[in-house]
């Protein structure tokens, strides 16, 4: 009874052994840690879980999981992320993380908030279900023809160490264009951008001139207003002039194409201009005799449209 009692006090302590760091296994793959710190690697031990090379079953995306939504801007995502999915398959949201994101930051939250509201059926070890840190890789294309309406699609595929979010762009309908008075809010919105970035700017006996597409004098009279507002001097003087200002040779252009309508009242405009000063600015760049930019914004509802802009000599992505 002495040895029995001893070896059940032995075999006690082996147990909780079995999940520690140091211990190990042999599986078809070769010896791996039962017990690790989570895809990323973290400073408290008790946020460990088991590795993916000693389970039976590695975690699968639940079906019919909500997808990220698409990115607004033209480019994808490409990341690295850690999903860590409980023993009950939920997703411990605390630890799940980005590790790499690109530069469309928002896009980026909107991705990791989706995964931590996931449900996987969990991953199996000895028949029982088991937390697991998962290493997962977002992959998309990094450009699309951002003057059409399309949606980013995606797929999940479990691998044997790592786990891909795959997207791939898919076209839509093209919506109708904006009405005029929509595409014109459009328009004050990438000229307060400009202005603001000082892509557009005063000088000395400088003359501006807005050449805008398929616009009636009418309205073209109306932005050039507009215009004049935003770059008027503290004696509100303006620098935009008036009509026929194309033909003058002096004249400084800013020239607003038409808008593109794509998926969910996305407007893209691609301006352009006859002067760049200074570019990049404050960091002692060169003057430029053209400029090319892109701008995108979201022009849902009916109030005023706010547009990120790009700009650079000749630039055009």
């Amino acid at each position: 009874m002495r040895y029995l009692l001893l070896a059940l006090t032995l075999g006690a302590p082996l147990t909780l052994r079995a999940q520690a760091y140091n211990d190990s296994v042999v599986t078809p793959r070769g010896i791996c840690h039962v017990w690790a710190g989570i895809p990323g690697g973290s400073t408290w031990s008790r946020d460990s879980s088991y590795d993916r090379c000693a389970l039976d079953r590695a975690p699968v995306l639940a079906p019919g999981s909500r997808m990220p939504p698409s990115p607004f801007d033209e480019g994808g995502a490409n990341g690295s992320f850690t999903v860590v999915v409980n023993a009950d398959g939920s997703v411990d949201s605390s630890l799940t993380r980005a590790w790499s994101i690109g530069m469309d930051s928002a896009f980026y939250r909107q991705i990791l908030q989706t995964m931590r509201r996931w449900r996987f059926v969990p991953g199996l070890r000895a028949g029982k279900g088991v937390r697991n840190g998962v290493w997962l890789e977002v992959v998309t294309p990094k450009w699309r023809d951002d003057t059409l309406a399309a949606r980013m699609e995606w797929s999940y595929r479990t691998g044997a160490l790592a786990d891909t979010l795959l997207g791939k762009w898919v076209r839509e309908p093209d919506p109708e264009p904006f009405a005029a008075g929509r595409t014109d809010s459009i328009y004050v919105g990438v000229i307060r951008r400009l202005v603001a970035m000082q892509v557009v700017t005063r000088g000395p006996s400088s003359r501006h001139c807005l050449v805008v597409a398929e616009a009636d004098p009418i309205r073209r009279a109306r932005l050039t207003a507009i215009a004049r507002r935003l770059l008027a001097d503290r004696n509100g003087d303006g620098v935009f002039a008036g009509s026929g200002c194309e033909a003058d040779s002096n004249a400084i252009r800013l020239t607003l194409p038409r808008v593109h309508r794509t998926e969910d009242d996305r407007a893209v405009v691609y301006p352009s201009g006859d002067r760049l000063l200074e570019w990049p600015r404050n960091l002692h760049g060169e003057r430029w005799k053209r400029w090319t930019g892109r701008c995108i914004g979201a022009a849902d509802g009916s109030g005023p449209v706010s547009m990120d802009c790009m700009a650079g000599p000749e630039w055009r992505g």
